[in-house]
């Protein structure tokens, strides 16, 4: 604390007698601070005779506090570039402030005091000016104690002479200590500079010495190199002579404007600043990294720049490894970990807190111990921390507890770091999940006692052989077939010649690393025999260890294969078995293909020779669609059969073996003829029923109509009074109308099924207009049904062909409908668009909607659904004859629908290819 307070105390008085800061010079910086020092002192030295004198009636401590100001204006020259002012004016002015206490009170006291300004001067000025001024101080002193001639004033003229001239003596001896004070420290600083200047002109670095360059105002405004070494001047490809002197913000470099401003700061807050900067050659080609420190000196900074790129080249590099090392660990499947040299694990990758379920701020230091089985803490943290003072890879194995909370066994390897220097950095560590692994090995326990008691009930050969060809396995039925074994080489079992090459052969084969399926014939007793034969190498890795066999007698199977494929000839369908790359294996084909496949002569042969390229892609990719599912595959295709007729064929495939299917092919024809009858049929059928329903409602709309009029020409008749019989003539025209109308619609029927494109008459024609005037002639229907009939047309659409009369016909079909069957308060909305080279018309409304199960069949000749049942009218034809108006125009119409919610129909018309007609004029 109280060193603290030392070095505070001395701090402050540094700042009080610190010198402008345009004073550079060594020498003039020291008269400054000691001119400041001694206006402190003389202050304070005032304001004490102040207190002691205060309240005198000798009138002193006025003197002395009138000095106070003056001299406090000479301590503020003190702290300017002027100082050399306030260093002739402060003995003077001290000498009068004396001179006037001594005129107010003549006493030796004062007297002697008239020395300090003396010895003051001393410490400034020459030999000459200080005589000078002993010599009034003293000419002075005498004048003013000279009316006083007694013996006591006698001693005080000797004494104040006496005074005077050991003031000289002092400030004499001053003066030359100073001087070998300063001569001394001169040759140390020579001696200190010359030894800096080898040190920064032969050591790596640049050096800048840069000078602030101020406005009147005070404000630096730019930095001057006012000195640099070779390796500084090296750095910014000058030479001494170009440099110095030189603006820094006159050089070209991109980066000078931003340490222009990190220096200014420095010389203003007197802090030192660190910086990196990337440099650039000329062309832009080559680029250096360098290290800039910058400290404040005197008026300007001092700045030392290290060439970093290598630097910078190996911490990108080491950062980009770490980087990489990163990634690569979080995308490894493995759980790993980073320690350092104090045990502490500081990095757990994605794995391992993925594992875990914890955050890694959880996991770092010790707290992944807490995730450790309870059993088995102790012995984990007990092998990590030994193999760590250690230094030496351990591998070990505990449980860690997952996200989920079950306890995995964990295969841990911990190695551990060196720096390329040899300094030990830490553990690497890495974990493996063998919990499946630990219960594979207890299952391969478990197997192996089921493989030994399954080898004993075999019904067939089984076998294993060593590399060196020689069996080390059987099973029971091998050695009541063949004999013990064990221990022997084929050669050594007496077999017969032709076998012996065979068994050498497949067992050559195996060893060479390839699978072995053959079938061979043995003759026994008399007896023919077939077996199958198997022969697969056994790996350990990869390295083959051995080989294995089994020996299948499959006489029986052959046999009753000999029966089926008699059984199979029979049937009228096509069989063949087809591996992955569609090679035909086996073919049969029955009765109803002799004309058409061979089974002799496609076996062995692909598919793509066999069959049309189509049909063969075809039934490929079938085959590996059921090799990949599994599962049955159904298909049917047209084949033309050699005399050139069309036969629909119906295949199944189906999984028959390892990479092998089996596919049946039927002929189908004569099912599709009748199913096609059938269909005809049913479609003549309800095409009557619905022409017998349209019979039945047209009857009665016809016999309505007619039913009025009779009524309304007897009326007409009876009725006297001439507004009666205009009412009922009214009734009359409208009845008029309705039948005019169903009239229309049933020859609309006739005409359905015949083309009806030349009855058109196609003009180009402004869609807009005719939308337009569609919706005005509806309008009255909506505004008496309180309905909202709105139009949205699309500017600037192209003109289009069309039959304005037909068209017009299909488009108020739609919006009478939309009106029909839209409540009160709701509304209709027509808008057109383009869309590329097509014109998009829908009618839109919000009523009733059409259900689901009605939709597909809107367009269909005389269907009505069970919601329009139930509205007066309606022929089941109005959207039949819209489809076919908009068809005859190359377009389409489609409808959407949600129930509850309305429904739209989108028209879709082409925009016209035919060139626009002149302009007559």
């Amino acid at each position: 604390m109280d060193g603290f307070r030392s070095m505070w105390i001395e701090g402050g008085i540094k700042s009080l007698i610190e010198p402008a800061r345009s004073v550079t010079s060594p020498e003039a910086q020291n008269q400054a601070r000691l001119l400041a020092a001694l206006s402190l002192v003389v202050i304070i030295f005032y304001l004490l005779l102040t207190i002691v004198f205060m309240g005198g009636d000798d009138g002193r401590w006025v003197w002395a506090l009138v000095s106070i100001p003056g001299t406090a204006i000479i301590y503020a020259i003190s702290r300017s570039p002027r100082y050399r002012v306030g260093i002739q004016v402060l003995p003077v002015a001290l000498l009068g402030t004396m001179l006037l206490l001594l005129i107010n009170r003549p006493e030796i006291e004062v007297l002697l005091v008239m020395v300090v300004p003396v010895l003051i001067a001393g410490f400034f000025w020459s030999p000459i000016a200080l005589a000078w001024l002993t010599l009034v101080s003293l000419s002075l002193g005498l004048v003013v104690v000279a009316p006083y001639s007694d013996i006591q004033n006698m001693m005080r003229r000797s004494l104040y002479i006496l005074a005077l001239a050991s003031a000289q003596i002092i400030a004499a001896v001053l003066r030359r200590q100073m001087k070998r004070q300063l001569q001394q420290r001169t040759k140390e600083l020579t001696t200190a500079e010359t030894r800096f200047r080898a040190v920064i002109d032969n050591g790596p670095d640049g050096y800048f010495l840069l000078r602030s360059v101020r406005d009147p105002s005070g404000k630096i405004v730019d930095f001057e190199f006012a000195d640099a070494n070779a390796n500084g001047i090296a750095q910014l490809n000058h030479t001494a002579a170009t440099l110095i002197g030189t603006r820094m913000l006159s050089l070209p470099a991109e980066w000078i404007p931003r340490l222009f401003g990190h220096f200014k700061t420095v010389v203003e807050t007197r802090t030192a600043h660190v910086d990196e900067i990337r440099s650039f050659s000329s062309d832009r080609r080559e680029s250096w990294w360098y290290s800039v420190m910058a400290v404040a000196v005197e008026d300007g900074v001092a700045v030392t720049s290290r060439e970093i790129t290598e630097h910078k080249r190996v911490h990108d590099a080491l950062r980009e490894s770490e980087a990489r090392f990163r990634n690569i660990a979080d995308s490894a499947p493995v759980l790993m970990w980073v320690s350092e040299p104090d045990k502490r694990i500081t990095y757990f990758n994605r794995a391992w807190l993925e594992f875990t379920g914890r955050e890694i701020e959880q996991e770092v230091d010790y707290g992944w111990v807490t995730g450790l089985h309870p059993d088995d803490a102790e012995d984990t943290l007990k092998m990590y921390e030994t193999a760590f003072d250690a230094r030496k890879p351990y591998q070990m194995l505990y449980r860690l507890r997952r996200a989920d909370g079950e306890y995995r066994w964990l295969l841990e390897n911990g190695v551990p770091r060196f720096s390329d220097q040899g300094m030990f950095l830490g553990y690497l560590g890495s974990a493996l999940d063998i919990t499946a692994q630990k219960a594979q090995e207890a299952a391969l326990r478990e197997s192996q006692a089921w493989l030994e008691a399954a080898m004993k009930s075999l019904p067939f050969d089984f076998w294993a052989m060593d590399v060196r060809g020689r069996y080390v396995l059987q099973n029971e039925h091998s050695r009541e077939l063949w004999g013990n074994n064990i221990g022997k080489a084929p050669e050594e079992l007496g077999l017969r010649p032709e076998v012996l090459r065979e068994w050498k052969s497949l067992n050559a084969q195996a060893f060479a690393g390839q699978e072995s399926r053959v079938e061979m014939v043995y003759q026994r007793g008399g007896d023919i025999r077939y077996h199958y034969n198997v022969v697969v190498p056994v790996h350990d890795g990869e390295r083959i260890i051995g080989i294995a066999g089994v020996d299948i007698d499959i006489t029986d199977t052959k046999q009753m294969e000999a029966k089926l494929r008699a059984l199979l000839q029979a049937i009228p369908d096509f069989m063949a078995r087809i591996n992955r790359e569609g090679v035909y294996l086996e073919a049969i084909h029955g009765g109803d293909f002799t004309d058409m496949m061979f089974s002799d002569q496609i076996v062995g042969k692909k598919i793509h020779q066999v069959l049309p390229r189509e049909i063969a892609d075809q039934r490929l990719s079938y085959v590996h669609r059921a090799l990949d599912t599994g599962e049955l595959q159904t298909y049917e295709y047209v084949l033309e059969s050699p005399g050139s007729q069309l036969r629909n064929l119906e295949a199944r495939v189906s999984v028959s073996g390892p990479d092998e299917v089996t596919v049946m092919v039927r002929d189908v024809t004569a099912r599709k003829e009748a199913e096609e009858r059938a269909m005809d049929l049913a479609m003549q059928s309800k095409h009557i029923e619905l022409l017998r329903r349209f019979v039945g409602d047209r009857t009665h709309d016809l016999m309505t109509p007619l039913t009025i009029l009779k009524t309304s020409l007897y009326l007409v008749e009876k009725s006297a009074s001439a507004n009666r019989r205009a009412e009922h003539l009214a009734k009359f025209s409208m009845q008029i109308d309705n039948l005019e109308s169903m009239i229309r619609n049933m020859l609309m029927i006739l005409r359905l099924d015949k083309p009806i494109e030349d009855e058109f008459e196609f003009e180009l024609q402004d869609l807009n207009a005719l939308m337009t005037r569609i919706v005005a002639d509806h309008q009255p229907i909506a505004i008496s049904r309180q309905q909202i009939l709105l139009y949205v047309e699309q500017t600037n659409l192209p003109l289009l062909m069309f039959d304005a009369e037909k068209l017009e016909r299909a488009l108020s079909n739609l919006i009478d409908n939309a009106l029909k069957y839209t409540p009160p308060g709701g509304t209709v909305s027509i808008s057109t668009g383009l869309s590329g080279d097509t014109v998009r018309l829908t009618v839109r409304d919000n009523g009733r909607g059409i259900p689901s199960e009605d939709l597909p069949h809107i367009f269909d000749r005389f269907y009505r659904s069970a919601d329009s049942l139930s509205v007066a009218g309606g022929s089941g034809l109005g959207l039949a004859i819209v489809d076919k108006i908009i068809k005859a125009h190359d377009g389409h119409i489609k409808a959407e629908s949600e129930p509850g919610r309305g429904t739209a129909f989108h028209i879709y018309l082409p925009v016209s290819t035919m060139p626009l007609p002149e302009d007559p004029r």
